[in-house]
């Protein structure tokens, strides 16, 4: 159980550091406390959360036996539950994380050779001006 200890808190000590500066990047300066927050709280809910259902399955699986075999039969139901959520989590990580083709959108050009124009931006260019003074006669 000891092995398995170390490794769970080496784990923690290296994920934490990563997991906070990419939540926390992109984010502006004066908002950096209030998504570190929200992280933290995310972390501390998922975890009691999982906790809970870990327990609520135990407990199921167990049933009113109270034998070595039941318990062990609780245990090993309970253990379903955090690699399922680890399964799940890795799965819309790899989504998350999966390289998105660039939409192929024209950018719009204003220029008076005949190039498209954003929408409510005429040809010419000179979108603020009348259109007397863009030579129509109105």
């Amino acid at each position: 159980m000891l092995p398995s200890l170390v490794l769970l808190g080496l784990a923690f000590s290296l994920a934490y550091g990563a997991l906070t500066i990419a939540a926390t990047d992109g984010v502006p300066d004066e908002e950096q406390g209030l998504a570190g927050g929200l992280l933290n709280v995310s972390l501390q809910f998922g975890a009691a959360f999982g906790l809970a259902i870990a327990t609520a399955v135990n407990v199921a699986a167990t049933g009113d036996g109270g034998s070595p075999g039941a318990l062990l039969e609780g245990y090993r139901a309970a253990l379903v539950v955090p690699v399922t959520a680890t399964v799940l989590g890795v799965a819309i990580t790899a989504i998350g994380l999966a390289p998105r083709r660039p939409l192929n959108r024209r950018s719009p050009r204003v220029a008076s050779g005949g190039g498209m124009s954003p929408p409510g931006i005429p040809a010419d260019g000179m979108a603020g001006a009348s259109p007397r003074a863009r030579g129509c006669s109105a």
